[in-house]
């Protein structure tokens, strides 16, 4: 068996496991699509932390993977968290390409702010990082700190990527595999 048929052997096994993961994706989506019916989850603890009955996905593009979930938190919820960062807020900051460290600049003009250890301790953000863990297929271990952000009508954060060349960003934790955004 020659180099090149070794290659393309591989790339093959690759290609089609991908495919049968997307697939399997589509079908865990549709199902907790289909799963309306809060009076059917109400005794289910688990079905409450992850808001089935009310969730609803819709995917909008699959490469690249995007997928609105459509009351993902209640209005509870967004209360809660607009409450927890409302005194916590302050300049945005994104991370200095050479150095690593957190500073300000024009291209981001939001506010915003990182739930502390204690704070994700409570029960109530518990239960929302399990609700991206699961829907996102990310264990909550390999998450960030949520971060609530707040743009007020003329701030903005120029064109960007969250992709990391340097090394100082990649030594605080790596590259995203995905990010998970929630609009109010």
């Amino acid at each position: 068996m020659g180099r090149n048929q070794l290659v393309m052997g591989i790339l093959t096994f690759v290609a089609v496991g991908m495919v049968i993961g997307s697939l399997f994706q589509l079908v865990f989506i549709h199902r907790m699509g289909d799963s309306s019916g809060a009076s059917y989850w109400e005794n289910d603890m688990e079905a409450a932390i992850l808001r089935l009955g009310y969730v609803q996905p819709e995917v909008l593009s699959w490469s690249p993977r995007i997928i609105l979930f459509h009351n993902f938190l209640s209005g509870e919820e967004c209360d809660y968290l607009k409450g927890l960062a409302r005194s916590q807020l302050h300049a945005s900051y994104v991370a200095d390409a050479i150095t690593g460290k957190a500073i300000t600049t024009d291209a981001r003009t939001s506010s915003s702010m990182f739930l502390s250890s204690e704070e994700r301790n409570l029960s109530i953000i518990q239960a929302i990082e399990k609700r991206i863990a699961v829907f996102s297929q990310v264990p909550v271990e390999n998450g960030e700190f949520i971060q609530i952000l707040r743009y007020e009508f003329d701030q903005f954060y120029n064109l960007h990527h969250d992709y990391f060349y340097d090394t100082a960003n990649l030594k605080r934790g790596g590259q995203r595999s995905n990010n998970d955004y929630v609009f109010e």
